[in-house]
């Protein structure tokens, strides 16, 4: 899929399941052998972990671990908003409460995502399972 239409696409799909925003994670482990979510939908790939949030009106931001990697990562995605943060489990709660305040989400490469941030973005959303909505418009 060209990249410039993924935006169009995540939001009609959100638009069709009722739910407010695509939230794509990464733990930053690159394989041959396990699906890479966030790349499909960002286009390229983080050094580290990071987490990408698509909104059905539109919005989207991606936060990058390590900062310093932002540079390099941002020209390579149709994202605009991609930020660099050395606390990612607390600027994605700041995200999802800015670009998605329903907490309708659909979430995507959530698996590997650490423990303490699962919970934290579970007090906060309400998560519908979304592996395979990525699948479908990569």
């Amino acid at each position: 899929m060209i990249k410039a239409k993924m935006q169009e696409t995540i939001q009609k799909r959100l638009a069709e399941l009722g739910l407010d925003a695509l939230l794509v994670y990464s733990d930053g482990t690159h394989s041959l052998l396990v699906p890479s979510y966030l790349h499909y939908v960002v286009g390229t790939r983080a050094m580290g972990q990071s987490a990408a949030l698509i909104t059905r009106d539109g919005r989207s931001r991606w936060l990058v671990e390590p900062a310093w990697d932002q540079p390099r990562v941002a020209p390579l995605s149709w994202i605009k908003d991609v930020r660099g943060t050395t606390n990612l489990c607390r600027d994605l709660m700041d995200a999802v409460k800015e670009l998605c305040p329903s907490g309708r989400l659909a979430g995507s490469g959530l698996a590997p995502m650490p423990e303490d941030m699962n919970a934290a973005l579970e007090s906060r959303a309400k998560i519908s399972q979304a592996d395979d909505l990525v699948e479908e418009i990569h």
